[in-house]
């Protein structure tokens, strides 16, 4: 340990001195001893098994609308299907516009397959405490950037709560039981860095850091 710390500070010291005998490139050298900021801020989400705001409308708003999900890895859009799962986006829009999606957290990234959010009990059983079921038709596929919402009952397809997915390989081999929600149209870069989170010994399916949502908006376009 001695050793360890022994060394930074003779660098310290070797570059103060260089800078003393360089004169005007302090900043310059200073930026080079700073370390990089890390990718996404730590944060620890508090912990709730239900948030209950009432039951949903079962049509969304007119139009064309677009979730825009900001975290603290940056924001991503996605357009939400409207026309095919009308229940299933108008329950996410009931969700976003009563808050429901602040703090909770990206919960499971599988690699090259798809990342999981928006359980308030990051465990991927908790929910807005109902659930609403919507059919989804045998041909569903899900392609890379398609956002769909998790089942918490296997034996009832299209049932869906709070917690949704985004595929992140090219298609995700999965049964036609979940109900798609939309497709990321925007801020694909984030969605790359946080799937970047993947624990590195493959041991868990946590990410790294702690991934939260700061709100969720919805816009007509």
């Amino acid at each position: 340990m001695r050793l360890r710390l022994l060394i930074p500070v003779a660098l310290v010291a070797a570059a103060a001195a260089f800078l003393l005998l360089r004169g005007g490139d302090e900043e310059p050298q200073t930026q080079l001893l700073q370390a990089p900021p890390p990718p996404c801020e730590q944060f620890n989400p508090p912990v709730e098994l239900e948030r209950d705001i009432g039951k949903p409308p079962k049509t969304p708003p007119p139009g064309k609308l677009v979730a825009v999900v900001r975290t603290n890895c940056g924001k991503f859009e996605i357009a939400l299907d409207s026309e095919r799962f009308p229940r299933t986006v108008a329950s996410f829009v009931h969700l976003a516009e009563h808050d429901f999606y602040v703090n909770t957290s990206v919960h499971r990234i599988v690699p090259g397959q798809f990342i999981e959010a928006g359980d308030p009990s990051q465990t991927g059983f908790g929910g807005p405490g109902y659930a609403v079921t919507e059919r989804v038709p045998p041909t569903t596929r899900y392609p890379r950037l398609t956002v769909a919402m998790s089942n918490p009952r296997s034996d009832i397809p299209g049932m869906s709560g709070s917690a949704f997915f985004i595929v992140t390989g090219r298609e995700a081999e999965l049964p036609a039981q979940y109900a798609i929600l939309g497709r990321v149209i925007g801020g694909k870069k984030t969605i790359n860095k946080i799937a970047s989170q993947v624990d590195p010994s493959g041991t868990t399916e946590q990410p790294v850091v702690s991934i939260f949502i700061l709100g969720v908006s919805i816009e007509r376009r």
